[in-house]
């Protein structure tokens, strides 16, 4: 087994919309297993509890993305079943995950082109937000900032 830093989480919802969970702590374990099992654990502000209620009662997998060890690493995406979630204190839960890593990369880069193309961006346009998007490590659905579009259409 291998253990790392979690140093970002976002759980997508079943409607595909990415929540920003302010993470507090985080561990992620790789099991090394045959079936590519991991478990991860987030301390993570209350306010985030009701993403996980439903998930835990129902045992439905959800989907989350996970800055592993630096913040500038890509995000790994991984389906995964809440199997706790548990009050630390009055502002913090702890939320102990476990699941597989899901194998993306294009699927990614499809659901942005997407998003864009169902925005209604076409051309230069398009192609300037899909690298800012691809690119930029939070992977935010944000349009990109006036001041960053020169720079991203010289790449």
């Amino acid at each position: 087994m291998k253990t790392f830093r979690l140093v970002g989480l976002q759980l997508i919802d079943h409607e595909g919309e990415k929540h920003n969970l302010e993470l507090n702590k985080g561990l992620i374990i790789n099991k090394e297993d045959t079936n590519n099992h991991w478990i991860l654990e987030a301390v993570i502000d209350q306010q985030f509890t009701n993403l996980f209620e439903l998930p835990l009662k129902d045992h439905q997998p959800v989907q989350i993305e996970a800055l592993i060890s630096k913040p500038t690493n890509d995000p790994a995406l991984f389906s995964v079943q809440v199997v706790s979630v548990k009050a630390i204190n009055d502002k913090q839960i702890s939320v102990l995950m476990k699941g597989t890593l899901v194998e993306r990369k294009l699927h990614f880069a499809e659901m942005i082109l997407a998003n864009l193309i169902e925005q209604g961006l076409t051309g230069s346009d398009l192609l300037t937000q899909f690298k800012y998007q691809l690119h930029n490590k939070n992977r935010s659905t944000k349009p990109l900032p006036a001041d960053e579009k020169e720079n991203i259409k010289n790449t």
